[in-house]
C-alpha cells in the first residue's frame, strides 16, 4: 500500500489548544518553525516519511528547527509543541499536548536546544512511545503543531510525515538450503580487524587498557582480530579541538618564535617575540639570537588561531626582541596574541603539557629548521604495537604548523592545517624523518604498518589544496616513506603505501579521481587533473625517487604513484557503504586492471552513525540492541557475495571507529562501554569496569571464522534481510546468520524467527554443533544498560548484572547429529537485529 497524506479534522478533547497554537499571530516576521527530515542511520523523523514495513512496535522521533539566525525570540518555544497521530480512515490521537504533558497511551521525553552537525538550524527533539503496538499493515500520518517564541506557528507546508507498518507476521520462519561444499574465495585481509581512534595519545586518558588486554584474548583465536589501529591525528599540533591534549605535536622549526605584542608603526608592523613556550621539549635552546634565524627581505608569516599573514622581514632589534616587518594588513587591534582558557591545566594521563593555539613567527621563504618531539607517538604506539603488538597505519594527513603554508590550525583549539606543505624538499624530509623514527623504534615489524596519506581531503574543512595539491602530497609523501625504508635496508616491495581516505559525501569522485593519477597507464577521460608524478618530475629528486617510484614512472613517462590501498571512510547503512566500496573498486578495474588487480580497497573509518544522536534509539544501537552486530554482518555478507562473482572484489579491510569515552552508559560508538566505580563508597572514583559490547561478542565469532568464505543466500520478509557467511577449513565449518531490519535502529520488533537450514556436503559421518547468538537477549549487556541507574558513580552492586551479561556464553549445548550422504537439517531461533553462529566440527562421539 502507498503512503497517503491526510488532513484529518481533530476529535479530541484537546481540539481548543491546537486551534489556539494555529490560530496564533505573529509578533515578529521570523523564518516559520518546520519538521527536519535527514534520512540516515538514525533518520529525523523516526520512522522516516513514507517508509513502509515499520514494526508496529516502533517508537516515534521527530525533531522541530528553526534557523538559528532568529535569534532567541524566534527559537522554539518548546510549551507550545504538540503532535497527534492520525491512522488511515480513524480517529486522530493526541500524543504530546502542549505544556511538555504526553497524553494519555504515551510517554516519552523532549530534548531541548538541538543543534545539528554542520548545520544552522536549532530546535528540540520529541520522542514518543506508544503504551500499545500500533496496528499492523495500516497507514499512519504523525502531525505536529509548533510555534516561535515570538508567536509565528509551523510551516503547515512542512507540519507532518507519513509511515505505513508492516503486515502481521503469521508465520515466521524462513528456509535456506546450504551446499557446505560450494566453492568459497579466498580473503586478504579480514572485516572490523581493528579500531580507528580519532584522538591521538588518549589510551591512558579514556582508560582502554583493559579493553586492549580483551582484545588480546580474541587475537590468540585469530591473529587478524583486532590487529590494526588507526590513531588519527599523528601530524597535528597543540590540542585536539582544544578538548584533548593528546595531538602529538611531533614537529617545530627551532627559528619559530611566539609573538606577544603587535604594534603598526608607519610602513610597517612591530611584532615583539618570546621562546616558544614548548621549546625545552624540541631542544630549542632559549635565548636564541633573533639574527640568527630573520633577516632583511626573509618572508615570514604571522599566525594567531585563526588567521595569518605573509610579510617581508625589514629589521631585526635584537636588544628590543623586535622584528620589524612590511605593513600587515590585520589591526594590531585583532591579532589574537593571548586569550582566556589558552593555558589549559594538565592532563597527567598525557606525557608534558601545551597551551592551545597562539600567535606565532615562522619562517616562509627560506624555511626554516624542522626539530622533532617523539615523546607522545612513543607514548601512544609503545601500548598500541609494543605491548599489544597492533599493526599500526601511520597517517599523513594535516600539515604540521610550522611547516604549512597557511599555518592556521583546522580548529581553534588545535591541530595542523589544512594547507599543503610550504616547501616540498622540507615536508619530504619530515615524512623520512617520521619513518625512520617509526623504523628505528620497532624495526622490521614496521613493514606490517600501513602507511597513508590523507584524511576526508575532499571535504574543505580538512583540506584547501584541491585535487592537485592532493596528489603532490601524495607522492611526494609515498616516496618519502619507501626511500626511508631503503635507505634502512629494509624490504620497501612489501611496505603497503595508499590511503586517499575520501569520506563518503563525495568520495568516490575524488577517490576516483586520484586512482587516475596514481595510474600510470590510465588518462583521465577530459582530462582535468595532474597525472605525472610530482617527484618524478621534480629536478631536485633525481637520484633520490623510491624504486617503485622510479619503475612505474619510467614505464609510463612520468606517469603513476605506488598505491597499495585506498580506503573510504562510511558511516551510513551498510548497503549503501558496500556499494561504495564496491564501486571504488569498479572504477579501478574499469580504468587499469593490471596495475589495480590487487589493491585493496578498505574502511579505516565506519560504523554506523559516527555520532551520537539525541534520538534514544541512537545510544541503544550502541549499546547492544542488536543492530550494530546485524549492520557488521550485512557489510561482511555484501562482500563476500561480491567477491563470489570476482576474487578480485575479495582485498578489503574494515576497522570500527571508536569514540574511546562511553562512560557510564552514554551510548557512543566503541566495542566495549567503560563504568565509574566507588569501590569504597567515599564518593571518588576507584576503578574503571570494562563491558564487553554486543558488537565486541560479534567481531569475537567472526574471528573463528577461516578466510574461506562464501555469502548465504538472501532472503526478504517484510523488510527484514536475512542471510549470512559461512567458511570452510579442513576441520571445522563455520556459518554466521543474520536477521536484519536497517531502519529499526531500536530493535524493537518482537517477532523471532525460525531459520530452517536444510545443509548437505558435510565431509564427516557425524558432528558436533556449538551455537551461539547476540543480540539484545543474548551475548549483550543491552538489558543491564537499559536498567542502570543514572549516576556520576556507581557501587559494586550497580554493576554486578551488568558485568555479568557482558560474556560471549553458547546459546545451550553442543548438539551431535548423524549426517547421513553428509545432509543435515538443523532450525535455530533468530531475532531481527541480531546474528547466529554455528560451529560445526567432527564427532567422533567422545565429546
Amino acid at each position: 500500500m502507498d503512503s497517503f497524506s491526510i488532513r484529518a479534522p481533530l476529535k479530541t478533547s484537546g481540539t481548543a489548544l491546537f486551534l489556539v497554537l494555529l490560530l496564533a499571530t505573529p509578533l515578529l516576521a521570523v523564518d516559520p518553525p518546520e519538521l527536519r527530515f535527514s534520512d540516515d542511520v538514525n533518520p529525523v523523523p523516526r520512522p522516516y516519511s513514507n517508509r513502509e514495513n515499520v514494526n508496529t512496535r516502533s517508537s516515534i522521533y521527530f525533531e522541530v528547527m528553526v534557523p538559528d539566525s532568529n535569534g532567541s525570540s524566534g527559537a522554539i518555544e518548546v510549551n507550545s509543541l504538540a503532535a497527534v497521530l492520525v491512522p488511515e480512515g480513524g480517529t486522530p490521537v493526541p500524543m504530546l499536548l502542549p505544556g511538555q504533558q504526553f497524553a494519555s497511551g504515551f510517554t516519552g521525553e523532549i530534548f531541548a536546544n538541538i543543534v545539528p552537525v554542520f548545520s544552522t538550524l536549532a530546535g528540540h527533539g520529541v520522542y514518543i512511545v506508544p503504551d500499545v503496538p500500533l496496528d499492523p499493515d495500516r497507514g499512519y500520518m504523525v502531525r505536529v503543531y509548533a510555534r516561535t517564541r515570538n508567536g509565528v506557528p509551523i510551516d503547515p507546508g512542512k507540519d507532518s510525515w507519513s509511515f505505513e507498518t508492516r503486515s502481521r507476521i503469521s508465520n515466521p520462519s524462513i528456509d535456506a538450503s546450504i551446499d557446505l561444499a560450494a566453492p568459497t574465495v579466498p580473503w586478504n585481509g579480514w572485516f572490523f580487524n581493528g579500531i580507528c581512534k580519532p584522538n591521538f595519545n588518549t589510551s591512558r586518558l579514556f582508560d582502554q587498557f583493559d579493553s586492549y588486554t580483551l582484545m588480546d584474548s580474541v587475537s590468540a583465536i585469530n591473529p587478524d582480530a583486532w590487529s590494526l589501529q588507526r590513531d588519527w591525528p599523528m601530524t597535528s599540533d597543540y590540542w585536539h579541538n582544544g578538548f584533548f591534549d593528546g595531538n602529538p605535536n611531533p614537529v617545530r622549526e627551532k627559528e619559530t618564535r611566539q609573538i606577544v605584542a603587535v604594534m603598526d608603526v608607519s610602513a610597517a608592523t612591530l611584532v615583539k617575540i618570546k621562546d616558544l613556550e614548548e621549546g625545552p621539549l624540541y631542544g630549542i635552546a632559549p635565548d636564541r639570537p633573533l639574527t640568527d634565524d630573520f633577516h632583511a627581505g626573509d618572508l615570514v608569516t604571522v599566525a594567531d588561531r585563526g588567521k595569518f599573514e605573509t610579510a617581508t622581514v625589514l629589521r631585526v632589534f635584537e636588544d628590543a626582541d623586535v622584528v620589524a616587518l612590511s605593513r600587515l594588513t590585520t589591526p594590531e587591534s585583532e591579532w589574537e596574541v593571548s586569550y582566556y582558557g589558552s593555558h589549559p591545566a594538565d592532563l597527567p594521563e598525557t606525557p608534558d603539557n601545551f597551551t592551545l593555539p597562539l600567535c606565532y613567527l615562522r619562517k616562509l621563504d627560506p624555511v626554516g629548521t624542522p626539530v622533532y618531539y617523539w615523546t607522545r607517538i612513543d607514548d601512544e604506539w609503545d601500548i598500541v604495537h609494543g605491548q599489544h603488538g597492533r599493526r599500526v597505519q601511520v597517517n599523513f594527513s594535516y600539515v604540521p604548523l610550522d611547516l604549512a603554508a597557511e599555518p592556521v590550525p583546522a580548529d581553534p583549539g588545535g591541530h595542523g592545517s589544512i594547507s599543503p606543505p610550504k616547501d616540498w624538499p622540507q615536508w619530504h624530509d619530515f615524512v623520512r624523518e617520521m619513518v625512520f623514527h617509526v623504523i628505528d623504534r620497532y624495526g622490521q615489524p614496521a613493514e606490517d604498518f600501513l602507511y597513508s596519506v590523507g584524511n576526508e581531503n575532499n571535504f574543505s574543512i580538512f583540506w584547501s589544496g584541491g585535487k592537485d595539491g592532493f596528489y603532490e602530497l601524495y607522492d611526494y609523501t609515498v616516496n618519502a616513506v619507501l626511500t626511508a625504508f631503503e635507505d634502512r635496508g629494509l624490504n620497501a616491495d612489501r611496505v603497503q603505501v595508499g590511503g586517499i581516505e575520501a569520506a563518503w559525501l563525495g568520495g568516490l569522485g575524488w577517490t576516483k579521481d586520484a586512482l587516475y593519477h596514481c595510474s600510470g597507464a590510465a588518462d583521465r577521460p577530459g582530462g582535468g587533473i595532474v597525472e605525472q608524478n610530482f617527484v618524478y618530475a621534480d629536478p631536485r629528486f633525481i637520484g633520490k625517487r623510491a624504486a617503485r617510484v622510479e619503475a612505474i614512472c619510467s614505464a609510463h613517462g612520468g606517469k603513476g604513484s605506488p598505491i597499495d590501498f585506498v580506503s573510504i571512510h562510511e558511516y551510513r547503512h551498510a548497503d549503501l557503504a558496500i556499494n561504495d566500496i564496491t564501486q571504488v573498486r569498479d572504477d579501478a578495474l574499469a580504468m587499469d586492471p593490471v596495475f589495480y588487480d590487487d589493491l585493496f580497497v578498505n574502511s579505516f573509518e565506519c560504523c554506523p552513525d559516527w555520532i551520537p544522536r539525541s534520538d534514544p534509539a541512537s545510544g541503544r544501537m550502541y549499546e547492544g540492541n542488536g543492530f550494530f552486530p546485524a549492520w557488521c554482518a550485512e557489510w561482511m555478507q555484501r562482500l563476500v557475495e561480491r567477491a563470489g562473482k570476482d576474487a578480485r572484489y575479495a582485498h578489503h579491510e574494515a576497522v570500527l571507529t571508536v569514540w574511546p569515552f562511553d562512560y557510564n552508559g552514554d551510548g557512543v560508538c566503541s566495542v566495549t562501554g567503560l563504568i565509574r566505580v566507588d569501590e569504597t563508597g567515599n564518593g571518588e572514583e576507584d576503578r574503571i569496569a570494562t563491558i564487553r559490547k554486543a558488537v565486541f561478542n560479534t567481531i569475537e565469532l567472526v574471528a573463528h571464522m577461516s578466510r574461506d568464505l562464501a555469502a548465504l543466500p538472501v532472503i526478504t520478509a517484510r523488510g527484514i534481510r536475512f542471510s549470512g557467511v559461512r567458511s570452510a577449513a579442513p576441520d571445522v565449518h563455520t556459518l554466521l546468520l543474520y536477521a536484519y531490519d536497517k531502519y529499526d535502529t531500536e530493535s524493537s520488533e518482537e517477532t523471532e524467527f525460525t531459520a530452517n537450514l536444510s545443509l548437505s556436503g558435510i565431509p564427516w559421518p557425524a558432528v558436533i554443533v556449538k551455537r551461539w547468538r547476540v543480540d539484545r537477549d543474548h551475548s549483550s549487556p543491552y538489558h543491564a544498560y537499559q536498567a542502570l541507574p543514572e549516576k556520576d558513580l556507581y557501587d559494586p552492586a550497580d554493576i554486578v548484572a551488568l558485568e555479568a551479561s557482558d560474556d560471549l556464553v553458547e546459546d545451550g549445548p553442543p548438539q551431535n547429529f548423524q549426517t547421513p550422504g553428509g545432509t543435515l537439517d538443523l532450525s535455530v531461533s533468530l531475532r531481527v537485529n541480531g546474528v547466529v553462529f554455528l560451529e560445526i566440527r567432527e564427532w567422533s562421539g567422545g565429546e
